[in-house]
């Protein structure tokens, strides 16, 4: 089956492609990125249809009829006889096979396609229009059982985009992709239990319900909130350092780097974790990778120490002023204090 790589619209001569499973979605042709449409079939009018006859025609006599072994050549005498050839159609435009497949039905294209232009990756500019277009699309997914579709048209009536405001289809929305165990889903939900949001009754137990579910799904956030919770005895948990360590660490893990911050801390302290400076000192670099000025205070004040880290003069201020550069008053106050010592010597 021949492969044809089109830069514009499919000419009438083509019909309209179908999926098919099994072929590459993207692919690359002389430099540039092509997405799959699928299968259609070229139907060639009389004259085309005729040259091809002979073209076949001699290049199976000239070859004393040894083309026919080849396939290509047996196709060119297949379409000959039917008028019609089989190619697999590949687009540069990733929105025309989105559309195309969402057209036929599957969700995973019309929650695609409802991205697309809930993100304005398309050729339309007025964002009312897109709004709206995108509404449609998660919409269509989501009565497919699609559950990040079902979340994002639950964000669209929460806000009130693309659709008229309502709290009730919001939370509806939100639930059946909890349902699905959708991560932001069940943290949106524990954060409508927490604080009685959307209409929703305050539970704290629900709350803390929707925030475990969305832990064990791998939300970093939720991870963090349990661990403020077992911190601070929120939300009717107990008070527990162990707790909310195993908890930061869940986060910190997937690169939350406040839960990395309090676990430097944590180590720092020995409360609910061993006490390792160096422990400290390597979440604390992991929050100061992210810009935490918490975090990157203190370690700079384990660089002057030469706690958990070899001790460099050097390295502290360096942190101690990225710190500072973010207004971090105990940074910059250390600094002051580094300077006045030094004026003084």
């Amino acid at each position: 089956m021949k492969t044809k790589y089109i830069d514009s619209k499919i000419s009438s001569n083509y019909s309209a492609p179908s999926f098919v499973q099994g072929l590459k979605h993207t692919t690359e042709y002389k430099g540039k990125k092509y997405t799959l449409l699928g299968r259609s079939e070229k139907t060639y009018p009389f004259k085309p249809r005729m040259w091809l006859l002979v073209r076949t025609f001699a290049k199976t006599v000239f070859s004393l009829f040894f083309a026919l072994f080849s396939k290509s050549i047996r196709d060119d005498w297949k379409v000959c006889w039917t008028g019609k050839r089989a190619v697999i159609i590949y687009n540069d435009s990733s929105h025309a096979s989105t559309k195309l497949l969402a057209e036929q039905g599957y969700a995973a294209a019309q929650y695609n396609l409802g991205r697309m232009y809930d993100k304005r990756e398309v050729e339309e500019s007025d964002k009312e229009v897109c709004d709206k277009k995108a509404v449609e699309y998660y919409q269509l997914a989501a009565n497919q059982g699609h559950a990040a579709a079902q979340y994002k048209l639950g964000r669209m009536y929460a806000i009130g985009i693309g659709v008229q405001r309502s709290d009730a289809e919001a939370v509806k929305h939100f639930r059946l992709a909890a349902e699905q165990k959708h991560a932001e889903a069940l943290y949106t939900l524990a954060n409508c239990y927490a604080w009685g949001e959307l209409g929703v009754p305050k539970s704290a137990k629900d709350a803390v319900d929707c925030y475990q579910q969305a832990a064990r799904q791998g939300h970093a956030e939720a991870s963090y909130v349990l661990a403020q919770c077992y911190k601070w005895g929120e939300l009717g948990l107990p008070k527990s350092d162990k707790e909310a360590a195993n908890y930061y660490q869940q986060a910190a893990k997937q690169g939350h780097g406040g839960a990395a911050c309090h676990l430097g801390r944590m180590h720092l302290g020995g409360r609910g974790v061993p006490q390792s400076d160096k422990k400290a000192a390597e979440y604390f670099q992991q929050a100061a990778d992210q810009g935490y000025a918490e975090a990157e205070y203190n370690l700079g004040l384990l660089y002057e120490q030469g706690k958990g880290v070899q001790k460099s003069a050097a390295k502290a201020a360096e942190y101690f002023q990225r710190a500072a550069d973010r207004r971090y008053k105990e940074a910059m106050a250390h600094l002051a204090q580094r300077s006045d010592t030094t004026s003084s010597a």
